[in-house]
């Protein structure tokens, strides 16, 4: 997942170190990046979560395909 930055577009960004006054929910999800070019500081979905996210959609669609699957061989 390529990050970029939200407000000048550019894909020039760095992870960026961020103050730590505690565990928040926004540092368990999202890692903090900052631009090059123009400096803003920004939140981006870690990789892992979205990689987590997609396998999440895989395994329910797959579950979904066998239940019913087998529903319709256990209805004839």
């Amino acid at each position: 997942m390529r990050k970029s930055c939200p407000t000048c577009g550019s894909a020039n960004v760095r992870r960026s170190s961020r103050v730590r006054n505690g565990v928040s929910t926004q540092a368990l999800f999202r890692s903090s990046y900052r631009c090059r070019d123009c400096g803003v500081q920004f939140w981006a979905m870690r990789s892992a979560v979205y990689r987590g996210m997609i396998l999440a959609v895989a395994v329910n669609l797959t579950l979904f395909a066998l239940v019913f699957g087998f529903a319709e061989l256990m209805a004839d």
